[in-house]
């Protein structure tokens, strides 16, 4: 059964919508438009600043051993925020949603 364009709502509030949507374009072209973000599959989803290879203190001597700072949404929710504030002296129109301004982001 194939859905057309004027099935689907005009705004796209949920990641589900989107992935609905995307999935539904994606079978008109010649590639996937969805990317999760890491090259194999088996791997989490998890942000880069959440990696383990990420975050970590500056060395206060070359000899002084690396340290890992644990990974916190809230750091990532202040970062977030950070950006919209900054980000809205720079764009014409401002996102209406979270998603518009990580797409903003993703620029």
């Amino acid at each position: 059964m194939s859905t057309s364009a004027s099935s689907f709502d005009d705004r796209v509030e949920t990641w589900d919508d989107l992935t609905r949507l995307v999935e539904h374009f994606s079978r008109f072209s010649a590639h996937d438009w969805l990317f999760r973000g890491v090259s194999d599959e088996t791997h989490d989803l998890v942000t880069k600043v959440g990696r383990e290879t990420a975050r970590t203190e500056k060395r206060k001597s070359p000899s002084s051993k690396l340290r890992r700072i644990p990974y916190r949404l809230e750091d990532e929710r202040i970062v977030f925020e950070a950006f919209r504030t900054q980000a809205l002296s720079h764009v014409q129109r401002q996102p209406g949603s979270r998603l518009e301004w990580l797409a903003l982001g993703n620029r």
